[in-house]
């Protein structure tokens, strides 16, 4: 288990629990997963229970009906918005995702291709046999995605404290390795958009392009196809976001298949074209940026609450995905402070 923690000389903390925990069972390609999110106000040493509240909620595209079994309440101002009265539990978010078409009990792989942080993500699908799903967008039951939305409250006379600024304090991830390496989050508002990767310290990225030996054969896949002159050639596919491709002009000498299990290891067929590329990059934020500097990931707007994004999906392009995540299980929890 890997657990990250900052301990705060504030004398006041607001905080946010937020527990995505469970069993997460994989199969290649697709993840088992529950969610439960608690909130809980904190003072260190004192409860400020009686005086200040600070609560989450969520924002759906969506009407939500029979919201009030969910232990849900609607904005007065805001009909799309929803608040918690109390914890929001997985059955909650469960509603919510069903309603909302994401991904309610299984993760399946997608990837954020190239990507560079401070702009929107669309999430893209992940590669398939012999078929560059570089710009196909991924269905939103692969992955999961909440809206949520947090505002503090001054019990005293019912007001917004409109100052606010969130952030990640702290995070529990535990499980297998090679399942929760996969795992990325894309955290989106006004304040902050960008990829986390919780199982790094540093920032850092990641390639989204490659030969994958997706059949199992033991060589890179490769496709034929007829040149000028009617000549058939063969060139090894590449799969994913690249910034330029060639080939070789004499086919490669055929490699030894060194099939292992992982479809990113292979051997170049005889007679192939070897394909010479440079992979796009995926940037990501580590722990040290995220939580020991404390990014702010979003803020209390004039409309008096804080929104936040929260995209949880499997990345494709990670080494640990393809092949290697079958039957593993995880568990993470995310702790919010407000100032």
């Amino acid at each position: 288990m890997r657990k990250t923690l900052k301990e705060s000389n504030k004398l006041a903390l607001l905080i946010m629990l937020v527990s995505l925990t469970g069993m997460v069972t994989v199969s290649s390609t697709f993840a088992w997963y529950q969610i439960q999110v608690n909130a809980n106000a904190l003072y260190d040493g004192t409860s400020i229970g009686n005086s200040t509240k600070f609560q989450i909620g969520l924002k759906s595209d969506v009407t939500l009906s029979g919201y009030e079994s969910y232990r849900l309440e609607k904005d007065t101002t805001n009909s799309n918005i929803y608040w918690s009265n109390g914890d929001l539990s997985s059955d909650t978010l469960k509603y919510y995702l069903l309603s909302n078409g994401y991904a309610t009990n299984v993760l399946y792989g997608s990837t954020s291709g190239g990507y560079v942080g401070g702009s929107d993500l669309t999430l893209k699908s992940s590669p398939t046999y012999l078929l560059n799903t570089s710009n196909t967008k991924a269905d939103k039951n692969s992955y999961a995605h909440f809206a949520f939305v947090f505002r503090v409250i001054n019990l005293k006379d019912d007001s917004i404290i409109t100052n606010a600024n969130i952030y990640l304090k702290e995070f529990s991830l535990n499980g297998e390795n090679a399942v929760y390496s996969t795992m990325r989050i894309f955290s989106s508002s006004e304040a902050f958009k960008g990829i986390i990767n919780l199982n790094s310290i540093n920032n850092g990225s990641n390639n989204m392009a490659g030969r994958l030996d997706l059949n199992g054969d033991g060589y890179y896949d490769y496709m034929s196809s007829a040149n000028s002159n009617g000549n058939i050639i063969n060139k090894e596919f590449i799969y994913g976001d690249y910034n330029n491709l060639d080939y070789s002009s004499i086919p490669s000498v055929g490699g030894t298949p060194n099939y292992n299990g992982n479809s990113f290891q292979g051997a170049t067929y005889d007679g192939v074209y070897s394909a010479l590329y440079t992979a796009s990059s995926a940037q990501y934020y580590g722990t040290d940026a995220i939580i020991e500097n404390k990014q702010v990931l979003t803020s209390v707007s004039n409309n008096k609450y804080a929104e936040l994004g929260f995209t949880i999906y499997l990345e494709g392009w990670d080494l640990n995905f393809i092949d290697n995540i079958s039957n593993r299980k995880f568990a993470l929890s995310l702790s919010f402070e407000s100032d």
